[in-house]
């Protein structure tokens, strides 16, 4: 029997949780995706409030995991999840945009991944005893550089 992944994100094209699920697929895990956004990736698509409990109740799911990952859109947030019997994990990406909400977060579930390695002590120290670094990297193959001339680039924005 193969684990199953229950993610949960907003899955734009350029939402970070895209190359995990195409990463725990390659590994051939079983992947339910549940997305505010159209995607191939996603296997079911709703906006607000996503009762986890309930869909793996309907669809008579037993996830090894939750992964809720911020990003895209964020026009879906899990609910009533905190009595799956699996481990509930969750991924902050722009923890720099805003402290408080994701310290909120952190504390409904049972480990915070945070892509902003400058603010784990801070949620440390805020209370969040199981909290780590997981940054953001690209997951496709490199481009060929022979023929650039661009010593610089920047990726990111200004607000």
């Amino acid at each position: 029997m193969s684990q199953q992944i229950l993610v949960i994100s907003s899955l734009n094209s350029i939402a970070p949780a895209n190359y995990l699920i195409d990463a725990f697929r390659n590994l051939a895990v079983e992947v339910i995706a549940i997305s505010d956004v159209k995607n191939k990736r996603a296997n079911h698509v709703t906006n607000g409030a996503f009762d986890v409990k309930n869909y793996v109740a309907i669809n008579d799911l037993q996830p090894d995991l939750l992964l809720f990952v911020e990003g895209g859109e964020m026009g879906i947030f899990p609910v009533n999840f905190t009595t799956l019997d699996c481990p509930k994990y969750w991924w902050g990406i722009d923890t720099h945009n805003d402290y408080l909400k994701h310290l909120r977060i952190s504390r409904l579930f049972d480990h915070t991944f945070l892509a902003q390695k400058s603010f784990v002590d801070s949620l440390k120290n805020d209370g969040i005893k199981s909290v780590s670094w997981l940054p953001l990297a690209y997951g496709g193959s490199r481009p060929d550089s022979k023929d650039r001339n661009i010593d610089i680039a920047y990726a990111g924005s200004t607000n």
